[in-house]
């Protein structure tokens, strides 16, 4: 099991839509997102603000862009 599930609980899984079978985990507390790729590897993580079009988009319709 990968060691962001320990980071990122509670978390949500959603699907990013630019990379391939890509899994973004969201951790609603604190608002970090990581995106994984298909194999587990790390793409990017960040802070998601409240307020802001991605925050809104992501939260609404599960998708980063």
């Amino acid at each position: 099991m990968c060691p962001l599930f320990l980071l990122f609980s509670p978390f949500f899984s959603f699907f990013l839509r630019f990379v391939k079978d890509s899994k973004v985990f969201f951790n609603s507390t604190t608002n970090n997102a990581v995106v994984l790729d298909a194999s587990g590897g790390f793409v990017t993580g960040f802070k998601l603000s409240p307020g802001t079009q991605q925050f809104d988009n992501f939260v609404k319709n599960g998708v980063l862009r």
